[in-house]
């Protein structure tokens, strides 16, 4: 039987291996910039932070911004959209970005959405002359390329937000772990949920 101080090392030296794996991890619980408004995104939101680390990182990012981000179910006239991120205002010091989603889709397609939606945001929040739709659209002009050119609207997209999407798809698509956010309608908080 080993001697109670080298059971004690042992012990020490175990905690302090993994102090690092899990100080940095974003918890569904510490989001403050990231506001959802239906059990459907929750869900989703909450799937792909346990189960993509790119994911993950998108959301720190977006936590450690000027951004209040706030995500919603949508419909929309095209029937080519799935979703899209809009600069809403920016007083000084925050800027409101909204996400809009089409939720009626199988989860798998949301969570690539969502995290697409994401990456849009992420590239608003890098850019902090981004503060209204003269400048977001110069902004995506320069990083992205136009997809429609109407009258009424004009949308951009990038490579970046493409390649985001599907990495967290197959990121959460390969998930082998056992447990998932979901966060509780009445409360608001996300807990964590065996069995899936």
């Amino acid at each position: 039987m080993p001697s109670r101080s080298l059971w004690s090392r042992a012990v020490i030296a175990l905690a302090m291996a993994l102090v690092p794996l899990f100080s940095n991890q974003v918890c569904a619980d510490d989001l403050e910039r990231i506001r959802t408004e239906s059990d459907v995104l929750n869900t989703v939101m909450a799937t792909a932070l346990e189960r993509s680390v790119t994911f993950r990182s998108l959301v720190e990012r977006i936590e450690r911004s000027d951004l209040i981000v706030y995500v919603t179910c949508s419909h929309f006239e095209s029937v080519t959209l799935a979703g899209r991120t809009l600069l809403a205002t920016a007083p000084p010091g925050v800027r409101y970005v909204r996400v809009q989603i089409l939720c009626q889709q199988p989860q798998r397609a949301l969570v690539t959405i969502v995290a697409h939606e994401l990456q849009h945001v992420v590239e608003i929040a890098s850019t902090p002359e981004a503060v209204d739709d003269r400048s977001v659209r110069r902004l995506f002009s320069a990083i992205g390329f136009s997809t429609c050119q109407s009258p009424r609207s004009e949308q951009f997209e990038t490579r970046a937000a493409w390649d985001t999407g599907e990495r967290v798809r197959r990121e959460v698509v390969h998930y082998r772990g056992t447990n998932v956010l979901v966060r509780r309608p009445e409360g608001g908080r996300w807990q964590r949920k065996s069995g899936d």
